[in-house]
């Protein structure tokens, strides 16, 4: 009888992380790109009279006045390119209370200040309100926020007039992350398709291209066969592999940011090259903070997970029974262990568990 295969439950585990890795990546650099969600702010405004309202709980039965104000423009409401009028970017305040408007992306619109009577202003091109998200029905979406005229030009590498160029290392996706964790934990998983990553890939930055607003601009994608070896990479080498990719990036395709930075020593060499690295998985508090402003992860950091975990150990079983152990363990007192990767960057994040125990008095 042949050998039973090891792409059972660990396979499909290891396996069914592959496209959130990647779409999550896409996701992450959106969010960079594209304009935050509109917030509704409500302001409550109270009278001398609010004390006689109360009700006999002590809870207000009616508000006097409710004013929600709306970060996004009207319909047909045009956002005036005027940068010195009240409210824009740059602009005096108007109004009680007000302050001026913060720039947009890309020098598009400010802002509107709550509590100002100024609109928010353009620092160069017009911004004219849809009504409506960038993608309908999603509450999650950016507004929709139609752009015209001047954006700003070349802001940074790989931001020009007409685009913004996105690099992908294609090895981080059709033979990456996943499948470095799943050959260290032995499973044996079959490598997906490159031709459908890339597919995908350029699916997605085709969708966005045609669904949200970049202030005049498009994505480019540059995918690219890389040097490094993302297993090495994740184990912690790799190093010489990594750095040449990343120079390859920020001096051949001139990138503003790569989203397939899946690997510390890849984030770092291009962070220091300060291209925006996004992808970075699951590391430590204090070494995305030294890396800052050019990394960005879809995941949570490490130092989270351990301080969420000892914080979790603490309130729940410290000081308590094993009640659930077999044999001469059951019923003695817990214990905790904390297994952690050899990988530097990890141990940053045990130790920002172990701080946690001992303030915990473990």
């Amino acid at each position: 009888m042949a050998a039973q295969s090891t792409s059972g439950v660990a396979g499909r585990l290891f396996r069914g992380y592959g496209p959130l890795i990647g779409f999550a990546a896409i996701f992450t650099a959106m969010a960079v790109f594209v304009p935050s969600v509109g917030q509704e702010v409500i302001q409550e405004v109270a009278t001398a009279d609010t004390a006689s309202a109360l009700d006999d709980t002590g809870t207000a039965a009616v508000l006097t006045e409710t004013t929600i104000v709306d970060e996004v423009a009207g319909t047909e409401t045009t956002i005036a390119a005027d940068a010195a009028a009240p409210g824009a970017a740059g602009g005096p305040p108007s109004g009680p209370n007000s302050t001026g408007g913060s720039k947009g992306p890309a020098g598009g619109g400010g802002n509107k200040a709550p509590g100002g009577s100024g609109a928010p202003g353009a620092a160069a091109g017009g911004i004219q309100g849809c009504g409506d998200f960038q993608v309908k029905a999603d509450p999650y979406s950016p507004p929709c926020l139609k752009f015209s005229g001047a954006n700003g030009g070349a802001t940074s590498q790989g931001v020009t007039e007409k685009e913004i160029v996105i690099a992908v290392r294609i090895q981080a996706f059709s033979s990456g992350l996943v499948d470095a964790v799943s050959k260290a934990a032995g499973a044996d998983l079959p490598s997906e398709d490159e031709a459908d990553v890339r597919r995908t890939i350029e699916g997605l930055v085709e969708f966005f291209n045609r669904t949200y607003e970049f202030y005049g601009r498009k994505l480019r994608l540059e995918i690219f066969n890389g040097r490094g070896d993302v297993l090495k990479e994740v184990l912690g080498g790799g190093q010489e592999g990594a750095q040449n990719d990343a120079l390859k990036v920020a001096q051949e395709i001139k990138a503003f940011a790569d989203i397939s930075a899946i690997t510390p020593p890849y984030i770092d060499a291009l962070a220091s090259r300060k291209v925006i690295a996004i992808g970075a998985p699951y590391l430590s508090r204090a070494w995305m903070k030294a890396r800052e402003p050019y990394v960005w992860s879809q995941f949570i950091d490490c130092s989270s997970v351990a301080e969420n975990s000892a914080s979790y150990y603490l309130s729940r079983f410290a000081g308590k029974p094993a009640v659930n152990a077999g044999g001469g363990l059951n019923g003695q007192p817990r214990r905790v262990g904390i297994v952690v990767p050899n990988s530097s960057w990890y141990q940053d994040c045990l130790q920002d568990g172990v701080n946690q125990l001992k303030q915990g008095g473990v």
